[in-house]
């Protein structure tokens, strides 16, 4: 009897510690929670309500100029009107470098004064936010718990990219939660507005129009000319609403400028501009991107050969590894740009976590520092020696997710699904 109540006395003991070390887990992740919120109000709401967003005041100038009637790509138009409005000017005109069906849709905010539509682009972004990353996580899962929110929100609420977006008012949330939701949409076998939601985000920028190239890849012709049927009709409506002068202007002195553009800054973390600026000369750095991106791209169109239903979680891995991709391959990649790669991080945290792969789950964790720590990387100081290769901490942050794509994609196909945990849609 004494045995039995020694034993009992003891396992009241062990859940004791059990529990206690539980509440101690949880008031962390609760301080970490907290931080991470003080962090994004700081870093994300405050910054931007007191900052200069320059991207959305040349929004708002580009639809102040169809307002007025006035060509869209004249910066000293531009200029003029941002005088005119009382807008805050930088050192000289900012250009408006997207397609003109972009300004027209801003149309609405000029009815509205600059303080007020600024504010409101905020507030929207953070709708557009969360949109996508409920369209992201349930893309993967049917249910989230308390500790998954809490890891999400941890992502979110410390990501760089989405400062520099809210910070410059850019539009780079609004695509994001295009691409999301149309993988969603996608993955419920809607076919059609999957393509319509793609060929919107790739009207606001050229690069989403990759994605549409991988539907093609995977022999998905529904979504394929889905989108390119909806491409067009933006196209004449486009033409349409502010003519075709203005639209082959933004094709031949914009769009293709730009794809063929060597930008050496910092800001710049695609391959180009890692190369550009290791070597003095820009062709050889050039010859290098290309090769680069040829290898990254062969590589990611043989882990996306296989045929697959898309309700098999294969589809959001290869999702995810060509958004990867495209960030690695552009002439330019902008750290806003990066907020996409929620989509990524998200889907493979969610594989890895079910999978228990620890040692991989560590080499995402520093995938994700790399991305979305904060720390000034463009400081002409660096640029000098070895310490140049200190100014490209996003480009290797998405190298390690590439990579960790590529290798988890390989592994797939021995993986057993009477193995895996029941937590991912299949």
């Amino acid at each position: 009897m004494i045995g039995e109540k020694n034993i009992e006395e003891m396992n009241l003991l062990r859940n004791k510690e059990v529990i206690n070390f539980q509440k101690v887990i949880y008031i962390f992740l609760l301080f970490v929670l907290i931080f991470s919120m003080c962090n994004y109000l700081i870093k994300g709401i405050f910054k931007t309500i007191l900052g200069f967003n320059v991207d959305f005041v040349t929004y708002y100038s580009a639809a102040r100029v169809i307002k007025y009637g006035e060509k869209l790509y004249d910066n000293t138009v531009l200029l003029k009107i941002q005088r005119e409005s009382g807008l805050p000017e930088s050192e000289g005109p900012m250009p408006y470098l997207y397609p003109p069906l972009f300004a027209v849709l801003m149309l609405p905010f000029t009815f509205m004064n600059y303080t007020f539509a600024k504010n409101l682009w905020l507030f929207l972004n953070q709708a557009f936010l969360m949109g996508a990353l409920v369209f992201t996580w349930y893309s993967a899962k049917d249910k989230i718990s308390c500790i998954e929110l809490i890891f999400l929100l941890f992502l979110l609420l410390n990501f760089a990219p989405i400062f520099s977006n809210l910070n410059l008012g850019q539009v780079s949330i609004l695509i994001f939660l295009l691409v999301a939701s149309s993988f969603y949409l996608f993955k419920k076998r809607k076919d059609f507005w999957t393509g319509v939601l793609l060929a919107f985000a790739t009207m606001f920028k050229i690069t989403p129009g990759l994605l549409i190239v991988y539907f093609l890849w995977k022999k998905e012709y529904r979504v394929f000319f889905s989108a390119l049927f909806s491409l067009i009709i933006l196209f004449l409506l486009s033409i349409v609403l502010v003519g075709i002068e203005t639209n082959y202007f933004y094709i031949t002195k914009i769009l293709l400028p730009l794809a063929r553009s060597r930008i050496p800054h910092p800001s710049n973390q695609s391959y180009l501009g890692f190369f550009l600026r290791l070597f003095s000369n820009s062709d050889f750095a050039n010859t290098l991107s290309i090769a680069a991106s040829l290898i990254t791209l062969m590589l990611a169109g043989f882990c996306c050969r296989k045929k697959v239903d898309r309700s098999d979680f294969r589809f959001n891995l290869e999702f995810s590894l060509v958004i990867t991709a495209i960030f690695l391959i552009s002439r330019v990649t902008w750290e806003h740009h990066l907020v996409w790669l929620l989509f990524p991080f998200i889907t493979i945290l969610v594989y890895l976590t079910e999978m228990r792969k620890i040692f991989l789950l560590v080499a995402l964790a520093f995938s994700y520092a790399f991305i979305a720590l904060q720390f000034n990387y463009i400081d002409p100081r660096l640029a000098k020696g070895i310490f140049i290769l200190a100014m490209s901490p996003r480009m290797y942050g998405v190298l390690i997710l590439y990579w960790l794509l590529v290798y988890t994609l390989l592994i797939f196909k021995n993986e057993k699904k009477k193995d895996m945990l029941p937590g991912i849609k299949y």
